[in-house]
């Protein structure tokens, strides 16, 4: 597994958490600070990990398109 690999699982496993977290709030009126916290860290580490894959894909073209544009 790379860095891309791991910064996409990352990501979606936080952007699940933050939609189950979401879904609790608003359909089932939990009124917690707890998921407000959670919903933002959620967000924080989906937009980090999203940041680190798009990183790796950036230093690691796959196509050969990209790697000849890039010259």
């Amino acid at each position: 597994m790379d860095m891309k690999d791991l910064g996409f699982g990352i990501f979606g496993v936080a952007a699940l958490a933050e939609v189950v977290a979401l879904v609790l709030v608003i359909v089932v009126g939990v009124q917690s600070m707890a998921l407000f916290y959670v919903i933002g860290a959620a967000a924080i580490i989906a937009l980090a990990a999203l940041g680190l894959y798009t990183l790796e894909a950036w230093r690691h073209p796959t196509s050969d398109h990209e790697a000849h544009s890039a010259h």
